[in-house]
């Protein structure tokens, strides 16, 4: 059973194997600037720049193939880069 995300001070998103995002907890949303409306359903490369969409899913893809337990802060400066980008465009879609 999950816990409610809107008590976690982190970002956080819940993402099935195919990628699409299926719950986001209030700080990632405002991180992003979107509702919830708009990122429930769907997929979580909207939040990549497009120059690394397809390398992130390949990436995504062979993490499902085998997950394991990873460090999570690394790269968090490129998360908030994207988050950056993604207010100023605005993106639509994946």
């Amino acid at each position: 059973m999950l816990r409610d995300l809107s008590v976690q001070t982190r970002l956080l998103l819940i993402v099935d194997p195919d990628g699409v995002i299926r719950d986001i907890n209030p700080q990632t949303l405002a991180m992003f600037g979107w509702s919830r409306e708009e990122m429930v359903g769907s997929g979580v490369e909207r939040l990549v720049p497009t120059s690394s969409r397809s390398g992130h899913e390949q990436h995504r893809r062979r993490y499902g193939q085998a997950p394991r337990a990873r460090p999570m802060g690394q790269g968090a400066s490129s998360c908030r880069r994207c988050a950056r980008t993604a207010r100023r465009s605005r993106w639509r879609s994946v």
